[in-house]
Order: structure tokens, then C-alpha cells, then sequence
């Protein structure tokens, strides 16, 4: 019925020459007082993985990608404060917020958002391990990362408001992708002060590029 629901959605979405979709799809309901609860399918991984696998797939079925947010955990927070700490480790993580992500990627999602929130100490936006690692090693991922709104500038708590090592942070741990912020507008500047390889530009553009001409823009 979820997927029936998507596809009607992605139609609509499809008539007025929209492209991606941003879906909320990975949160799991962990604390009744966070204020974004209702974007979670529910407390359960599996029946949250479940409900998300069938949310990708009607919408992609109509040719709009889906860009599932927020990896990763971002539903976890200290004392239901959006945006906050989650303070879990590894086996919390997998246990319950993976599921639904790995679910996204085995019904082949275009892109994932990445979370506000830091795990254990590091910002998702910044989390190598998370983004590469996991996301792409284990779970087999071949889209884009995207970034939340202004949240590569929120790393300026670690750079003293650097925007180039912002986006250079970001794009090192496997964001290829910026929304609104200004650290990705200065990523030529991050280049030339050697703070991050240009490689590592190049395959992010071209990511972005790749999806760009499988959707026909140029």
C-alpha cells in the first residue's frame, strides 16, 4: 500500500519535471520527545526497513530518484533535542539504524542524505567510517551523498569557521553533494591549500554527473 502511495507521488512529482525526491526514510522513533518523530516509520528496524524499501520503490518506479534521509541515527538524540548527540556504539547502530538504510540500497536508492546529528564524538557529515565504509563497502551503495541543509558549516565547531576545510571535511568523508552552505563553494580553495585531494573532487563531480546524464539533463 506504502509503495501504491509512492507511485502516485512520484507521478505527480514526474508531471512537474521534478528529478529527485528527498524522502524521510531512515529515522527510527527512539524518544517520543523529539519533534520529528513523525517522519519515522516506527520504533521496529524491521518493519521500518520494510515500510522503506516499499517508500523507494514506488517512487522510483515512476522515474523520480529518492534521496532517503537522514543517515544516520539522527532519531537516536539527548533528551529528544533534534539535532543532538547520539550516544550509542556500534552494535546499537546495526542493530537498529542500519536496517532501514541497507534496505534503501538493496531496492537500489539514488542517494542518501546525511544526518545532522554526531555519533560517539564525529558528525555524520564528516564520518568517513559511516559514509564510505559502511554505506558504500558493506551496504553497496553507487549513488550520491547529500548533505542536510547548511550542515557542512556546522562543522565550523571543529575549524574555527573555515568554510574550505568545512567542505573539505565533508568531501574527504564522502559527501558529494552540498545544500545551501557555503563550505562547498569554497572546495577549489580547499583543493589549492592541499586540503583535500583533487581526486577526491573528481569522483564526487562525477557521481554527480553520471546520475545528471542517466536522467537526461543535458
Amino acid at each position: 500500500l506504502l509503495s501504491e502511495g509512492y507511485k502516485a507521488c512520484g507521478k505527480q512529482l514526474k508531471s512537474g519535471h521534478v528529478d529527485l525526491a528527498l524522502m524521510s526514510a531512515l529515522d527510527m522513533a527512539r524518544d517520543p520527545r523529539w519533534g520529528r518523530s513523525e517522519e519515522c516509520y516506527s520504533e521496529d528496524p524491521c518493519l521500518a526497513a520494510s515500510m522503506a524499501k516499499a517508500a523507494v520503490t514506488g517512487m522510483q518506479s515512476t522515474g523520480v530518484g529518492s534521496v532517503a534521509k537522514h543517515f544516520c541515527a539522527q532519531g537516536e538524540t539527548t533528551g529528544g533535542v533534534n539535532a543532538s548527540a547520539a550516544r550509542i556504539g556500534e552494535r546499537e547502530l546495526r542493530e537498529i539504524h542500519f536496517p532501514s538504510a541497507k534496505a534503501c540500497c538493496e531496492a537500489g536508492v539514488e542517494g542518501i542524505m546525511a544526518a545532522y546529528n554526531e555519533i560517539d564524538g564525529v558528525y555524520c557529515h564528516r564520518n568517513a567510517w559511516l559514509l564510505r565504509d559502511v554505506l558504500r563497502g558493506e551496504m553497496g551503495f553507487d549513488g550520491i551523498v547529500m548533505a542536510d541543509g547548511c550542515a557542512i558549516d556546522r562543522l565550523g565547531v571543529l575549524t574555527d569557521g573555515d568554510a574550505a576545510a568545512n567542505g573539505a571535511y565533508a568531501l574527504s568523508a564522502g559527501v558529494d553533494v552540498s545544500l545551501w552552505d557555503d563550505g562547498f563553494t569554497h572546495l577549489e580553495e580547499a583543493v589549492e591549500r592541499g586540503l583535500v585531494a583533487e581526486a577526491v573532487l573528481d569522483r564526487a563531480v562525477r557521481r554527480v554527473l553520471e546520475m545528471k546524464f542517466a536522467r537526461g539533463l543535458f
